[in-house]
């Protein structure tokens, strides 16, 4: 870090002094009074915090804030973590973090009473900041929950009253979407997993069809929110299960490393874990479940399929890895070096793993997937090329069992555009309807929250 005092002065290296920071250290934004600038550092037990640093001695306190068993800033935590900064003093005035939902620190009372505010007019969602003129008498107020997409309001702190701005998704009604419970389960090693169940408006979370989703990466974290694929399922009466399997993002280093060189191993026992604690606590009809997922989470689907043929009656791949030998061969562009030594650290390296990484590529062990199976794939995907999903079609077609195809042009790594995501959710609809069976009836206008 290097830092200057005024514009006129020169820059300096920034060197601090104090406690030991752990891992990679960051500054996030300065005092309100600018004599000291908020540092973001890992503490001795692995988890991301925020300490406070004197500018003019460089002397770095205690952490002012953390939150235990979570990280406060995560690489892929997007809006939902960070600085929130006041637009007259140009300091921190609070802070964003997630830990299983979104929640806000505030470092300043009055900040803190005037969102109190906007949090009474906005009950039951999850109200950030997103900016404020530079007088702070109008804000950005974003607004969402679980059953909730984004909606943006004009706020005025000196008349306390609320101006509707923009909604991302006007057409949806909040009332008949489905709430989405954080759960938490052990692994079979004991490590603890998080994740979140949704479950059909209006139904009890018991005997339930189940489309288990893993979410892609695998550094990444799903969060509690609004999803419009889960949401969809959910409206069809199917409850779906999306864990936080070892290596997602934002529970610690220790978490993360666990994940290290885990795929096809500790990581796929996760996810089989998740399913089998729902069919123990008995949310779930142990004979119609299904596995589906995007990216990694494609991968996970053709793994879980191929791997534990006795729980899932079907599967749906998107975007997935098949096989993880040759990807890794492919990636010989220089465009790619970076992404080659990330994934030869954290998977495998194919000079050295070859037996390895064809060992746990769902393409080796086709013969093991007799379940129902619809591939979806983008034809100008560069991360995932369609090649793979291609591969697994001949593959299966080989031995008689042709899996449906989606294969969608000028689409890439995901279904983004908004015709060819309808075509995809109404493939998803009629491939689940056929082979997981009828979701469970819908029970209309019930009010249920899951705060």
């Amino acid at each position: 870090m290097i830092y200057r005092e005024s514009e006129k002065a020169s820059w300096r290296e920034f060197v601090t002094e104090g406690p030991e920071l752990h891992g990679e250290t960051w500054s996030v934004g300065f005092t309100p009074d600018g004599k000291g600038v908020y540092l973001m550092t890992g503490n001795d037990k692995g988890f991301c915090t925020l300490r406070l640093c004197e500018l003019a001695t460089g002397k770095v306190g205690e952490p002012v804030f953390e939150t235990p068993g979570y990280d406060l800033e995560y690489t892929y935590s997007g809006y939902l973590a960070g600085t929130i900064r006041s637009e007259r003093t140009k300091g921190v005035v609070g802070y964003r973090y997630v830990t299983e939902g979104p929640h806000t620190a505030w470092f300043d009372t009055d900040y803190e009473q005037k969102m109190a505010v906007v949090d009474e007019l906005l009950p039951g969602k999850v109200n950030i900041v997103s900016s404020m003129t530079e007088d702070e008498s109008c804000w950005l107020v974003s607004s969402e929950s679980d059953r909730a997409p984004q909606s943006y309001y004009l706020y005025y702190p000196a008349e306390k009253k609320l101006k509707n701005f923009v909604a991302t998704r006007p057409w949806i009604d909040p009332e008949k979407m489905a709430p989405m419970f954080p759960i938490k389960y052990e692994a079979r090693d004991g490590l603890l997993i998080h994740g979140y169940l949704t479950v059909p408006l209006g139904q009890k979370p018991q005997n339930l069809p189940l489309v288990v989703m893993p979410h892609g990466g695998p550094w990444v974290r799903d969060v509690w929110g609004y999803d419009s694929l889960v949401q969809m399922l959910a409206s069809r009466g199917y409850a779906v299960l999306q864990m936080n399997y070892r290596g997602s993002d934002g529970y610690g280093q220790a978490f993360s490393k666990a994940g290290r060189r885990e795929i096809g191993g500790k990581i796929q026992d996760d996810i089989e874990d998740a399913t089998r604690w729902a069919i123990k606590r008995k949310l779930a009809d142990p004979k119609h479940i299904a596995i589906m997922g995007g990216s990694y989470g494609g991968y996970s689907a053709l793994f879980g399929l191929g791997k534990n043929p006795d729980l899932y009656c079907c599967g749906i791949s998107i975007c997935g890895v098949s096989d993880w030998y040759t990807l890794f061969n492919e990636l010989d562009d220089p465009e790619y070096e970076f992404a080659r030594a990330h994934w030869i650290e954290q998977i495998g390296d194919p000079e050295k793993d070859e037996k390895k990484l064809k060992a746990f590529s769902p393409l080796y062990f086709a013969d093991k997937i007799t379940a129902p199976l619809l591939l979806i794939h983008g034809k100008d995907d560069r991360v995932v090329p369609i090649e793979q999903a291609k591969r697994m079609q001949s593959a299966l077609a080989n031995l008689g069992r042709k899996p449906e195809t989606l294969y969608m042009a000028g689409e890439t790594h995901g279904i983004h555009s908004e015709e060819p995501r309808i075509v995809m959710y109404k493939a998803i609809e009629a491939f689940l309807a056929k082979h997981l069976g009828p979701g469970a009836a819908p029970v209309a206008d019930i009010p249920v929250s899951s705060k």
